[in-house]
């Protein structure tokens, strides 16, 4: 998959001294009875301490149900356009080489993962993803981030078909209370928006 990375910026109703996060990923895995996920992307993250707004950005991976590892030998802004392929081991379930490419920059990066003790890839599920990711608190809270719009996301399984994302399904993030704060609209079968609709700030 393809995207541009998102700029941070606190939701309404903001509370000081809180994070807020939106993070953007490519993974395999993760629903339909699948225990594990396999995914990498970018983290874009906001706070307002005392009248001041911060921001960070880290690219990351992780083999769920292990945790998440920063890529600190990539730099990424707001702002550029990335790419992500994850590449299973051909006959493995508990080996894959993620590649994260920079195309503003045109640096990338890519390495080997290995799965967690006791844990195997299932390869039922792909996903492209804007979430709320966990960083200091149980309870992560989703930042305003605009629009993301995934290009080029093709899935390819072990039998060689090739699966495009925008024929699977959406699945919508809502609140506590039930309401639509981030929302994905199918384009076509290889674009598909995420779109923030929560509280504006």
């Amino acid at each position: 998959g393809t995207w541009t990375v998102p700029n941070a910026y606190p939701p309404g109703g903001a509370q000081d001294g809180v994070w807020y996060s939106a993070s953007t990923w490519v993974g395999i895995d993760g629903i339909d009875g699948s225990g594990d996920v396999l995914q990498a992307g970018c983290d874009s993250d906001v706070i307002t301490s005392g009248g001041n707004v911060s921001r960070q950005l880290n690219p990351w991976w992780e083999w769920f149900p292990a945790g998440s590892f920063w890529i600190s030998n990539l730099e990424i802004s707001q702002g550029d356009t990335v790419n992500c392929l994850i590449c299973v081991t051909q006959g493995s379930n508990t080996e894959a080489t993620i590649f994260l490419y920079n195309l503003t920059s045109n640096i990338g990066a890519h390495f080997i993962a290995t799965a967690p003790g006791g844990t195997t890839l299932t390869g039922n599920t792909a996903e492209w993803i804007v979430e709320r990711l966990e960083i200091d608190t149980n309870t992560p809270e989703l930042a305003q981030y605009g629009e993301v719009y995934f290009s080029e996301m093709n899935a390819g399984t072990a039998n060689h078909a090739l699966l495009q994302g925008g024929t699977g399904n959406t699945i919508n993030m809502t609140d506590t209370s039930g309401n639509v704060i981030s929302e994905g609209i199918i384009e076509n079968a290889t674009v598909v928006e995420v779109k923030y609709t929560g509280p504006l700030s």
